[in-house]
């Protein structure tokens, strides 16, 4: 069985090659029976992982829904215009859990939960929470306003 960390690995090698020219966009949809006190870290190291994708400082950010209901969906803005949307789904997953989809330039990628193989990741496993991004995160979900990150914040 794949780890969520070979998955993400396998995006960050295909973006390397340069296969898909300038990413611009990515959509990451994941489904989970979290309950609502881990959605603001799952959020936070999806986006830190979504900021290193793009390789980009992460300028502003957007957070709706609210982590009672288990819908949250977050969108960053990063410089150049590149964007990304990540979606937290509290529900029974869909095969493996995790959708994704980059848009490049020159070609996309995509990973379908539905149709591959399931993965699995321990908490030991997981990095870290950027405690900067966190707060912006929770700050824009409770205010409901976009959040601009500071200098530091964006790296």
């Amino acid at each position: 069985m794949a780890t969520l960390t070979e998955l993400h690995q396998a995006v960050q090698k295909v973006l390397a090659s340069r296969r898909l020219g300038q990413p611009v966009f990515v959509r990451y949809l994941v489904q989970g029976l979290e309950n609502a006190e881990s959605i603001f870290p799952r959020l936070t190291r999806i986006s830190a992982i979504v900021r290193a994708w793009l390789g980009q400082p992460l300028e502003r950010l957007h957070a709706l829904g609210s982590t009672s209901s288990g819908q949250v969906a977050l969108t960053l803005q990063f410089r150049d215009g590149v964007t990304a949307l990540i979606i937290f789904a509290q529900s029974q997953p869909r095969g493996a859990g995790v959708d994704i989809l980059v848009i490049g330039n020159h070609g996309t990628l995509n990973y379908d939960a539905v149709s591959a193989v399931s993965w699995e990741e321990s908490p030991a496993a997981e990095a870290p929470v950027d405690p900067l991004l966190y707060e912006a995160i929770e700050q824009s979900l409770l205010s409901g306003q976009p959040v601009a990150l500071s200098e530091e914040a964006r790296a």
